[in-house]
Order: structure tokens, then C-alpha cells, then sequence
């Protein structure tokens, strides 16, 4: 991550998300585990293309509030405005979510709606052009 913190680009953030989960689930189920995930923890290459976990956390209710906290921190330093994004963080953190898969499948599903309402508003233009098209011909 960003050692000055000062801002996180929306790549980085983006490796915060699915890619930091999934590893997180990989090192649980290989045994990985031991230590406090932290923001100094997580690295992240120069090129922004991959993330990496140096602890993770023994116990997974555990890991899920540090990765919350973590997220909310990152947050708190890019100028990436999901609200949903926030709320599973903060759900993370205040350890309303019960597993790592759990948090994977929210990410999951707010990039879900997004490419949704994407193709939802392509349809409504393209509709709205026909529908001009035809009144003027």
C-alpha cells in the first residue's frame, strides 16, 4: 500500500477488495494464519497489479474486523465515494459478517449492480434514441 497514505489510488483499492479476500481465504485454508492483518501487512507491487499478504489473522472473526478497519482506512484516504463499499467495510469492522466467503460474496455482489445499472442505462439511451428515431420519421 501507499506508504504516505495520503492517497490511495482506485486500483489499489480495488486490490483491497476481492483479490485481498481471496488471499486471505487461501491463507486460512492452508494454514497461514498467525499475527494481526495491518495496513502494514498488505503490500502492494509498484505496479499496482497484485496484492500481498505477509500475516494474516489465526482467528477469522478477528481477520474479518482488521479487514474492515483496514478498508475503512483506505477509504478514508482515496477519493473513491462507494457507499456501499463503506457499509461492508463497516460491517466487517463492527464484526457483523460471519466468514471471509461472506465478504467475498458482497464485494462480489456490489460489483454485480454496478456493471447492472451500466447495461440498464445503455438499454434506457438506446430505447430513448429509437423511440426519437421513430417519432421523427
Amino acid at each position: 500500500m501507499a506508504r504516505d497514505e495520503k492517497s490511495i489510488s482506485s486500483r489499489a483499492l480495488y486490490l483491497l477488495q476481492q483479490p485481498l479476500v481471496e488471499q486471505l481465504i487461501a491463507m486460512r485454508d492452508n494454514n497461514g494464519g498467525g499475527g494481526d492483518l495491518t495496513l502494514s501487512s498488505v503490500e502492494i507491487d509498484e505496479k499496482h497489479k497484485a496484492v500481498r499478504v505477509t500475516s494474516a489473522c489465526s482467528d477469522e472473526t478477528r481477520c474479518i474486523m482488521a479487514y474492515g478497519n483496514l478498508l475503512l482506512t483506505a477509504l478514508g484516504h482515496s477519493n473513491y465515494g462507494n457507499k456501499r463499499l463503506r457499509s461492508i467495510a463497516h460491517w466487517c469492522s463492527q464484526g457483523e459478517i460471519d466468514s471471509l466467503e461472506q465478504v467475498h460474496l458482497l464485494l462480489e455482489r456490489m460489483v454485480s449492480r454496478s456493471i447492472y445499472k451500466m447495461i440498464l442505462a445503455i438499454i434506457a439511451i438506446a430505447l430513448t434514441i429509437m423511440a426519437l428515431v421513430h417519432y421523427l420519421v
